[in-house]
């Protein structure tokens, strides 16, 4: 039953079987007189690796919507819980398109549904995106709550995405980028 409520009711607080917390999610659309951009943020859970890749899959759709919805700049950022490689990744696969995402609630990809002709939407790493020589700041964001100077751990599991439909620019990576 407890799977049942969580995945038949998407726009509802509801906690995946086996999560260690209450999935989150914040959209937000910003306006200037000249340009509209899409942010979304999230915070995906610490324990269960199956509701990383379902809310991964429920981003890549909202993104999506939007970034058809508004001809606009996407932009996704959050603690994803999930590295770029290895056994825990994927979320991070799933939003950058290297799996496919699994299933989610029909209400859900109903409501955020876009033509089937729409080219293919995915996310796209803005560190992946940016210069090498542009990169700065640290490069790892857990650090498995190791004594100080022990790198043993060491991994990036928060990240800042753009829509592979574009319209962003990242002059520097580490928090600033520009719709453009």
């Amino acid at each position: 039953m407890h799977r049942k409520s969580c995945r038949d009711k998407p726009f509802e607080p509801s906690k995946y079987p086996d999560a260690g917390s209450f999935r989150v999610c914040e959209v937000a659309r910003f306006k200037t007189s000249s340009k509209t951009f899409t942010f979304i943020n999230t915070h995906l859970d610490d324990r269960s690796d199956a509701q990383r890749r379902l809310a991964a899959s429920m981003l890549l759709a909202r993104a999506r919507y939007d970034a058809h919805s508004t001809s606009a700049p996407v932009i996704v950022t959050g603690d994803f819980n999930s590295a770029a490689r290895g056994y825990d990744s994927g979320a991070y696969q799933i939003a950058t398109g290297a799996i496919p995402p699994v299933p989610i609630n029909e209400t859900f990809a109903e409501k955020y549904r876009v033509p089937e002709t729409q080219d293919e939407f995915v996310l796209r790493d803005l560190k992946a995106e940016t210069p090498r020589m542009r990169i700065s700041g640290d490069f790892a964001t857990f650090t498995g709550f190791n004594r100080p100077g022990d790198a043993s751990v060491y991994t990036r599991i928060d990240f800042v995405f753009g829509g592979s439909n574009g319209g962003w620019w990242v002059p520097f990576y580490i928090g600033e980028f520009v719709c453009g």
